[in-house]
């Protein structure tokens, strides 16, 4: 019985997600995209972060910070490559 209670509870957590600070993340960080790509981006990195953070290693987490940091306000397509393959460079 406690076992199937302690994967109950592994299954569930994602349903726990903080979603106010996913829904801050992108208010925070969607009003200065200004490239689809980069929008594209720093949502998969709230929803990482917010949704999926018990699920990622450090360095992955740091990615995802380092996308959101340096992807608003972006205005070319070339410029959003450049800062996500940096962000992987610096956290692997």
């Amino acid at each position: 019985m406690i076992r199937h209670l302690w994967l109950l509870a592994l299954f569930c957590t994602p349903a726990f997600a903080d979603e106010d600070a996913y829904h801050q993340c992108i208010l925070t960080y969607q009003r200065q995209a200004k490239e689809g790509q980069a929008v594209y981006l720093i949502e998969q990195a709230c929803n990482k972060l917010h949704n999926e953070g018990s699920f990622l290693f450090e360095r992955e987490k740091a990615y995802y910070r380092c996308l959101l940091e340096n992807l608003p306000g972006v205005e070319h397509s070339f410029a959003v490559q450049k800062i996500r393959s940096a962000c992987n460079e610096i956290n692997n």
